[in-house]
């Protein structure tokens, strides 16, 4: 394409360069050493080329494809292009993908006689009066032949299915794939498999239930069921995620009677017309659809037939059969996919529940197999080194290729472990907004030569950089990391293109003179090398003996703060040297944030002293989930939630544990800096409490003047607005129980629009909702004012559903050593509960009997003061029901006992009562 329409004007289309063609010249010459510029064809005879093959006369189409096709940088793809584009249904495209089946060991298995034939045959198109090169014939109309004749023969619809058909044959899969297949169905566990079939058999029963009429709710537990599968130790909702989870469930959700009419149709269309449908779908378009939702409602209609497909799930795929992942969403290719899908059932006998299952680990074993080290560095090797110098002196494709596994095993699996535990250690839990991914991070070994054959193929050292994702790698400072023939360093930079950032964080300095005397004492103290000059290749030591000097410092236009080891230093190292840079990074990491607009000093305070050695240890999801007798899925679900929107709400009967496990997770989400705060509604509970109202405050003269006062919503937003790179959480306990629209007020429209600013009424001031700031609240689901809650605030929260559950009271009752006999207690009452017609929402929760204080004489306690009461409301209008409930009777009539031992029990915390509602 370059060669085509000419640099200038190529970079000018795609690359959104702006200038004149020698200063497009002048920076191609500084990124390659060797300047290397195409003209382009001549737009005349390219435009003569288009409008004859243009024309209605198939002679004038040949010509004009042999004009287009002579012309520097078109060749056979941009030739069928033009032809295809021109005259869709008589030319398809000729490109690697759709040559290769055709090809002597391509999949069609076409001879080099039948490729001659098809040759003369497309000879046979045009007059003896054209004047058709011998190559125009060959390499295009040749291929065209061949692709008309499988087209008429096959009875494909039109060419682009035809090229869709063609290009998932036109690769063969990987030597190891059998291995590897093997491998991933050797990993499926009986457990994991009965959990989806359970789920599964729900979600049909659920669907042909309320064909066509499923309620928000309904559709809502549908996709907690898709996505039911084994997490840890127990049931996780993360088999899809995040499909059916989040923004995209959530649209399907507010299009319910669309998204019921296509479940219906999905549900119901004979098979035959399955890909038409589909094909529909994808055109019209489905809010929140994609490939995943319609694909979902296939396999749980027929599992044997379909499959659930994935951008990710068709990549396995393709990698142990042949074929090449789909370029379009059309119902042909959705069914190539299940025959691939059914093809490694049959071959491997595989129950259908598991296809995804096996299809995630072939894809990731895929990966592991170049990035083994990824999770895991275990420090740089000597040979390391000695690579890159060898590298230096023999730099040729020839060469590389000898030594390719070389590369591998010492450079690039250590560099990209090094990135992957920097990543998850420091850049993660430092700034989410920081960039990981090893697609944007990290660097390279192949130079762009732009064509130049003599220039050396490989760069000599490979580096990686954390940058924000607000802007790009050059116009952000850099916290990299570098490897090179002789060295390793590793530091923060700002390049010449970070004018910006830089110009913010000069302001800055001039700005907090003790802020940034702290930060550069800690800096000079670390020990680290200052270093500045016109560009980033020529930097020079610089000498920083004071504010000023460093004010001075920041100005140049790039600069760099550093450290500098030598091989023998970075191989003593091994392992530790993740850990040094990590906290070096630490240490340079306020810097960056320096670079910020509105930065207040205290977050930057906070941020310096986040690297003090006594930092206390970080909550992660495995010790929330152990904590509180939950799966790690459940938390990685809610984690999922929260991307999307800001707002969730755990609901579900009393006692199964909704407030304690809100304050666990709170206490997670703001641990880096952030802050809880704590409040319950109740119907006098007001908007002047929560947001801002007045107040009467005493005057001189002793009359009552009345000023604004900020409410704990409002506090906690302007806290959270100045350390913006911190969570802070506000729960709300028995949400339902206040008047919510009247407390809430424009909080309706500010919670789903973090974006946008509202006056406030009492003090007339701009109001927005930061989006550090997180809605956590709790509801007990009998309680019947959940019905009459605001439908308007119900659509700005996503909702977690709490149950009673017998696996986190036998998980509690082992940790605890009490009677497993008591789960069963439990799980025989609630059984006996819905045989007496009490609803789901009512049912009596798990954390009752959760105490410490756990005895026979307890046990009573409980029945009578907590599980009576809640039963004679549930029966009031039947108390003949309440007497079968009473402990003894209870005990007799199901057979069961509860034996405890006589040692006292060891002193381990519970649900208290106030967080088990």
């Amino acid at each position: 394409m370059p060669k085509l329409l000419g640099s200038l004007a190529y970079k000018t289309h795609f690359a959104n360069f702006q200038g004149t063609k020698e200063d497009l010249k002048a920076e191609m010459s500084g990124e390659s050493g060797v300047k290397h510029f195409y003209e382009g064809a001549d737009m005349d005879v390219c435009s003569e080329a288009i409008r004859l093959i243009a024309s209605d006369s198939v002679d004038d189409q040949g010509r004009g494809a042999s004009l287009m096709f002579h012309l520097d940088g078109a060749g056979s793809a941009i030739t069928s292009g033009f032809l295809h584009l021109l005259h869709p249904g008589h030319y398809g495209l000729v490109n690697s993908p759709t040559r290769a089946p055709f090809q002597n060991d391509g999949l069609l298995n076409v001879s080099s006689a039948q490729r001659k034939t098809a040759r003369d045959r497309a000879a046979t198109w045009f007059s003896e009066t054209v004047d058709l090169s011998s190559d125009t014939l060959g390499k295009v109309f040749r291929w065209e032949a061949l692709l008309r004749e499988v087209f008429e023969i096959c009875g494909f619809e039109d060419y682009p299915t035809l090229d869709q058909f063609l290009w998932t044959l036109s690769t063969e899969p990987a030597p190891d794939s059998d291995d590897r297949l093997r491998k991933a169905v050797s990993e499926i566990e009986l457990e994991n498999t009965q959990i989806r079939r359970a789920a599964e058999t729900k979600a049909r029963h659920l669907i042909k239930n309320n064909l066509g009429s499923l309620s928000a709710v309904q559709l809502s537990e549908l996709f907690t069921l898709i996505n039911t599968c084994k997490a840890g130790k127990g049931v996780g909702y993360v088999r899809f995620s995040p499909a059916f989870v989040g923004h995209n469930a959530n649209q399907l959700i507010d299009n319910l009677d669309e998204t019921n009419e296509w479940i219906e149709k999905l549900w119901t269309t004979a098979d035959e017309d399955i890909s038409t449908l589909l094909s529909h779908l994808w055109t019209k378009g489905l809010a929140g659809a994609g490939q995943s939702f319609p694909s979902a409602i296939l396999y749980l209609r027929n599992p044997e037939e379909y499959a659930v497909w994935t951008s990710n799930l068709e990549k396995a795929l393709y990698s142990v059969l042949s074929g090449t992942p789909a370029k379009f969403k059309t119902g042909f290719n959705y069914l190539q996919y299940c025959k691939g899908v059914r093809q490694l059932r049959e071959k491997e006998n595989f129950p259908p529940e598991m296809h995804d299952f096996v299809l995630s680990l072939l894809i990731s074993k895929k990966k592991s197999d170049s990035e083994q080290a990824t999770s895991e560095f275990a420090g740089f090797s000597g040979d390391a080194f000695k690579f890159l110098s060898d590298l230096e002196r023999n730099n040729s494709v020839s060469w590389f290729g000898d030594n390719k596994q070389r590369y591998e095993q010492t450079v690039s699996q250590p560099i990209r472990a090094l990135l992957a535990d920097l990543s998850k250690d420091f850049a993660t839990p430092r700034d989410p907004e920081l960039e990981t991914s090893p697609k944007k991070c990290l660097a390279r070994i192949n130079r762009n030569t732009f064509g130049n054959k003599e220039a050396a193929p490989y760069n000599t050292f490979l580096w990686f950089a954390f940058f924000r994702k607000q802007f790009s790698r050059t116009t952000d400072g850099q916290l990299f990391v570098i490897i090179s023939p002789d060295r390793l360093k590793y530091g923060l930079c700002f390049g010449e293109d970070a004018g910006e950032v830089r110009g913010t964080l000069v302001q800055t300095v001039r700005n907090q003179e003790l802020l940034v005397e702290s930060v550069l004492n800690s800096l000079k103290s670390a020990g680290f090398e200052f270093r500045s000059g016109e560009d980033i290749k020529s930097l020079r030591q610089a000498e920083i003996n004071s504010v000023a000097d460093f004010a001075s410092f920041v100005q140049a236009t790039a600069f760099e703060l550093r450290r500098k080891l030598s091989p023998q230093e970075v191989v003593e190292r091994g392992v530790s040297l993740k850990n040094d840079i990590a906290e070096d990074f630490q240490l340079l990491y306020p810097l960056l944030r320096m670079a910020t607009p509105d930065v207040s000093p205290g977050e930057v305070v906070k941020l310096q002293e986040a690297t003090d050695d006594n930092e206390t240890e970080k909550i992660t999801i495995g010790q929330l989930a152990e904590k509180t007798h939950l799966e790690e899925g459940f938390f990685e679900k809610l984690d999922l939630c929260l991307k999307d929107k800001r707002q969730l709400i755990f609901v579900g009967p009393p006692g199964t544990g909704k407030t304690f496990v809100a304050k666990q997770y709170a206490n997670y989400l703001a641990q880096y800096g952030g802050d809880v705060r704590t409040v319950q509604f109740h119907p006098s509970y007001a908007y002047e409490d929560f947001i801002e109202g007045l107040r009467p405050v005493p005057s001189k003269t002793g009359a009552a003047t009345f000023e604004v006062e900020a409410g704990i919503f409002k506090r906690l937003c302007d806290d959270a607005r100045a350390s913006p790179k911190s969570t802070y959480v506000l729960l709300i306990d028995e949400i339902n129980r206040g008047n919510i629209p009247r407390i809430f007020g424009e909080l309706m429209f500010l919670l789903e629009h973090r974006d946008e600013k509202t006056e406030l009424p009492y003090s007339k001031k701009p109001f927005s909702i930061p989006k550090n700031v997180v809605v956590l609240g709790t509801m007990n689901s009998s309680d019947r004012s959940i019905a009459l809650m605001d439908l308007a605030l119900r659509r700005r929260f996503h909702f977690m559903q709490m149950e009673p559950r017998k696996e986190v009271l036998l998980a509690w009752i082992e940790e605890n050593h009490k009677p497993k006999s008591v789960a069963e207690i439990f799980d025989r009452l609630n059984v006996s509960l819905r045989d007496a017609g009490v609803e789901e929402d009512r049912l009596v929760g798990h954390a009752h009997f959760m105490s410490v204080h756990l005895d026979e004489d307890f046990m009573s306690l409980i029945w009578e003061a907590t599980i009576m009461p809640l039963l004679k409301e549930y029966f009031f209008a039947e108390p003949e029901k309440l007497k079968q409930f009473e402990l003894e009777q209870f005990m007799s009539a199901t057979g069961l006992t509860a034996t405890f031992d006589e040692e006292e029990p060891e002193d381990v915390d519970g649900l208290d009562t106030e967080d088990n509602q």
